[in-house]
């Protein structure tokens, strides 16, 4: 059975974070000399920890209808897919809410993650008052534009292919999910 969060944002995101080990015998330093090839790791500065998804007060299984409720204000539609844009669109509650909808949302936060930025502090002249597919094609333009410089190919791939789900690719074998972003991720990680 799945479930739909039906609001992966930022700032339901939230990141643990530990405090640089004091000083002393590190990790890398108790590593056997038998073992050269392994990675050094560094206990300098702050330590980037769990990621923790929050905020689950519309969640629901996947084939619950939709409240119909809408967070209309365009900061909570920049991360919601053109399809549940209920301020152009109107949702049908009838309508259940897709998996690759959360896969979408989830998009977004990874394009702010890999620009470091806000994109309602930032990008506000371009979504504000851009309509739903314009919104997307817009964010679509930053995966593939800013990000290879920032982030590297490999993580631009991934981000736009969250954004380019839509109904006409869902439960196909080229569908971008939750899965496949995990194990892209994986392939990255440093």
């Amino acid at each position: 059975m799945s479930f739909v969060h039906k609001s992966i944002q930022s700032p339901n995101i939230l990141v643990t974070y530990s405090a640089p080990l004091p000083p002393g015998p590190t990790t890398a330093s108790l590593i056997s000399s038998s073992d050269q090839s392994s990675e050094l790791q560094s206990t300098e500065g702050p330590q980037i920890g769990t990621p923790y998804l929050v905020g689950f007060s519309y969640a629901r299984r996947g084939t619950a209808r939709s409240t119909g409720s809408s967070r209309a204000d365009w900061r909570n539609e920049i991360y919601r897919h053109p399809e549940r844009q209920a301020a152009e669109l109107g949702i049908d509650p009838e309508v259940y809410y897709k998996p690759y909808h959360d896969v979408y949302s989830l998009g977004v936060v990874l394009l702010e993650l890999g620009l470091w930025e806000r994109l309602d502090a930032t990008y506000e002249a371009q979504l504000k008052r851009a309509t739903a597919n314009q919104r997307r094609d817009r964010l679509i333009d930053l995966a593939g534009g800013h990000l290879p410089l920032k982030v590297g190919s490999t993580f631009s791939r991934i981000v736009r292919g969250c954004l380019d789900v839509d109904a006409d690719t869902d439960g196909g074998e080229d569908q971008m999910t939750v899965q496949k972003v995990l194990e892209g991720l994986e392939e990255i990680r440093f």
